[in-house]
């Protein structure tokens, strides 16, 4: 007995070690799939970003043609601004005989070469990449001084504009270089709760803590990239393994002194093992609905200048209104909320309230046409130019408009016949008497009663009883009553 008691509770101590074993690392490649979508969001990011300023029919003047310095830098058009607000290292602008004719570095006008940075054979393996995407941006990477770094490039078009005249021979370049530093990536990683983001480095002494590690290819080579573990499973075995590790000992001892409790205890140890996997499944599924829940929610973020245009949409917004973003990126939200467009407008520049506006039950109409309602949160922000833009989230509420609604229906009308119930009826009693009728426009009551209903109703059953009161609801009621011009439904049989 006492030997199948010790491989009992040795098997429940490695299974709690493989229960940890196995939270760690689930959550371990949660935290990986985290960086990833981190990493691809500012590729894309960046990506776009490149798109927007290099296909422009007065970039491919200023700087394909020919250079305009003034316009670029000092007019701020590719200037310190894609450094202050992206965050982007490296702006080079290359001819087509990989000649770098302007270049902004960490925010300062820079006379650098872009083969500085991405080395001669990246130059080349961009333009022939570029080559098979007829000049839309692409993204790649590459380690810079022990950090990665995100590289984008594209061909200066004119952008659809007809009145420019293209020039012949190689296309200029365009490249965004934004370089993941200490500090971005720490702090990058705190956005999606990942700890002490940071490049590994050769040689570095192990941590005194679980740490994730993950080998990240780039352009020319690759970088160890390491963070602090969650670690879920060394809390589970703190609080769960001196717990079995005591209940061992005590069922140990009890099983010595009486031999007749040891099948009482061993039953307790199911019990106990019951539980433990339990709340090993009760975990597993709070971790889906966590995921079901952030897939799931209604919230869509926005951003406007300071004429209540929207320069920024997130990616939810094309998922609950059915628009695409591009389709309502520089148009007014007065467009898009259907509401009075002096209150809203009133409502955004409320004076002398700086912090958060909220606006509940905001109309709107979905692409497909249909009526929904959002609750507006917005913030205002301070623009460099004096003015004042705004940022803020829309939660969509459709759904409990209309419960809201439906509800409101219920409470006054009979839902089988759809005729005002008791309490409507009683309400406009109410008003009727308050006019106080007279003998040129009194007032009448009918009650009808249908008479022996309960028999049919049991022995036909109800759904032949409900069939009954809604075809004399709809039917009977304006035959025998031809002058009637409001009913409603008292009782169960009482019109």
């Amino acid at each position: 007995m006492g030997g199948l008691l010790g491989l009992f509770f040795l098997i429940a101590i490695l299974s709690l070690l493989h229960i940890s074993h196995d939270i760690n690392e689930r959550t371990d490649a949660r935290s990986r799939h985290l960086f990833l979508k981190a990493l691809q969001n500012r590729q894309d990011t960046i990506k776009t970003n490149l798109n927007d300023y290099s296909d422009w029919g007065e970039a491919y003047l200023k700087l394909h043609q020919t250079i305009d310095v003034h316009w670029a830098w000092d007019r701020g058009n590719l200037g310190q601004s894609l450094y202050e607000m992206f965050g982007y290292d490296g702006v080079f602008v290359v001819d087509g005989n990989d000649v770098t004719r302007y270049s902004v570095v960490n925010g300062k006008l820079r006379n650098q070469k872009a083969e500085h940075w991405v080395g001669e054979p990246m130059l080349k393996s961009l333009r022939i990449a570029l080559d098979g995407t007829d000049g839309a941006a692409i993204v790649t990477s590459m380690e810079y001084h022990g950090q990665p770094a995100i590289v984008t490039a594209a061909w200066i078009r004119s952008g659809g504009d007809s009145v420019i005249e293209a020039t012949q021979g190689n296309p200029s370049l365009m490249i965004f270089i934004d370089v993941l530093t200490a500090d971005e990536l720490a702090r990058a990683g705190r956005e999606y709760g990942i700890d002490e983001l940071h490049v590994r480095k050769p040689g570095e002494a192990s941590p005194d803590y679980r740490q994730v590690t993950l080998s990240l290819p780039l352009g020319n080579g690759q970088v160890t990239m390491a963070w602090r573990s969650e670690d879920p499973g060394h809390d589970l075995i703190v609080v769960i393994l001196p717990l079995l590790i005591f209940l061992s000992l005590f069922t140990a001892l009890v099983a010595g002194i009486a031999m007749r409790n040891a099948l009482n205890k061993a039953r307790l140890n199911d019990e106990n093992a019951f539980l433990l996997e339990q709340n090993r499944l009760a975990l597993a599924a709070s971790e889906r609905r966590f995921r079901d829940v952030a897939e799931a929610t209604t919230d869509w973020i926005w951003e406007t200048d300071d004429d209540l245009r929207f320069i920024w949409l997130s990616e939810r917004f094309p998922v609950i209104t059915g628009y695409r973003i591009a389709d309502w990126i520089g148009r007014r939200v007065t467009e898009f909320i259907q509401e009075d467009r002096a209150t809203l407008e009133e409502w955004f520049h409320q004076p002398g309230h700086g912090g958060h506006r909220n606006m509940t039950h905001c109309r709107y109409l979905s692409a497909q046409g249909h009526q929904r309602y959002c609750n507006l949160v917005a913030k205002p922000i301070a623009t460099p130019e004096g003015g004042l833009s705004f940022r803020g989230t829309a939660t969509d509420v459709t759904l409990e408009v209309e419960a809201q609604a439906r509800v409101q229906y219920l409470s006054l009308h009979d839902e089988l016949t759809g005729l005002p119930n008791r309490v409507r009826m009683k309400e406009f009693l109410e008003g009727k008497l308050q006019s106080r009728p007279t003998r040129e426009h009194p007032l009448a009551m009918i009650s009808l009663d249908l008479d022996k209903f309960k028999p049919v109703n049991d022995l036909f059953g109800h759904g032949v009883g409900d069939e009954l009161l809604h075809q004399v609801s709809a039917r009977c009621v304006p035959v025998c009553v031809i002058s009637i011009w409001w009913r409603a439904r008292a009782a169960m049989n009482l019109f």
